[in-house]
């Protein structure tokens, strides 16, 4: 991936194609969610009011292409549903996995950082609606315990909400998955 294409990324200027292929190679990769995460930090910093937003997010996209020089090391393949978009000026909290078909016994929970976030609620439902299990984490990765019941073909969604230091809190969209034998 080129440094150009990061800095759009992180723009949110790539079309829905496009940034699904990174989000699905950013739920395998913590190293280049890493760098994704700390290119966000550095753009929230260089950041001005609307006014003077023109010459400054090309000045971002400038910094972040030099900061984020190394390209993502995998293919990206692959098509799966959008991740939340938010406007450009609201914080948005991205979901990365698990999502579609997916084995019980690999099954695990990756959502990016928020900035400022104090904690993260992670909840679990069964066909959309009934609860299966919450859990309270400062870390943006959970496994769930052997104790969570899951049945092969049965369809559940999940999501993250950031408790941030201020006491507000952003949201992941809701994100689906099937467990599969």
């Amino acid at each position: 991936m080129k440094e150009i294409e990061i800095a759009a990324y992180l723009d949110r200027r790539l079309s829905a194609t496009e940034r699904s292929r990174i989000e699905e190679h950013l739920a395998d990769c913590a190293d280049c969610r890493r760098e994704i995460d700390e290119g966000g930090k550095l753009l929230r910093k260089v950041r001005r009011p609307r006014r003077m937003m023109a010459g400054g997010a090309a000045i971002a996209a400038a910094a972040l292409a030099v900061i984020l020089a190394k390209p993502f090391q995998t293919s990206m393949n692959g098509e799966r549903p959008d991740a939340l978009r938010g406007n450009a000026s609201a914080p948005i909290l991205v979901a990365y996995a698990p999502i579609g078909s997916v084995s019980a016994a690999r099954l695990q929970f990756v959502w990016a950082s928020a900035p400022q976030a104090a904690s993260y609620r992670f909840t679990l439902r069964r066909d959309g609606a009934t609860p299966v299990w919450s859990q309270s984490t400062v870390d943006t990765t959970l496994t769930p315990p052997a104790s969570v019941p899951f049945r092969i073909g049965e369809q559940y969604s999940w999501l993250v909400d950031a408790v941030l230091i201020d006491g507000t809190t952003i949201s992941t969209t809701t994100r689906e998955f099937r467990i599969v034998p």
